[in-house]
């Protein structure tokens, strides 16, 4: 309650305490005391008092990363080609006859006949 407030209370009570029943104060006896209804005052509203509540809610989000890995098995051929080559040897013979006349061997005179 404000300091106004209270001292206009104080006044507008102690006015009707002193003649609010008819009598005058000293007139009543010790015990005797007039009841007053009590007055209702405006309310005093106060600044409100803030509250933060706070709350959680955990989610789960999947998160799917896949991967793959394909395996080539490559095959290669390598053609090697090689060229051998052979050699033979042959000794080739032939037979030559000759005739010679009579008396001479081997010499130019002799005549080959076949």
């Amino acid at each position: 309650m404000g300091y106004n407030n209270w001292n206009n209370f104080n006044n507008h009570n102690n006015y009707n305490h002193n003649n609010h029943c008819g009598n005058n104060h000293s007139q009543m006896q010790p015990q005797q005391h007039c009841q007053q209804k009590p007055i209702v005052m405006p309310a005093v509203v106060h600044p409100p008092k803030c509250n933060v509540t706070h709350s959680m809610q955990e989610y789960i989000v999947p998160e799917v990363h896949p991967s793959h890995t394909t395996h080539v098995n490559q095959s290669v051929y390598k053609h090697v080609h090689s060229y051998p080559h052979s050699q033979d040897q042959v000794a080739g013979a032939h037979s030559e006859h000759y005739h010679c006349p009579p008396g001479q061997q081997y010499g130019n005179n002799c005549n080959r006949r076949w």
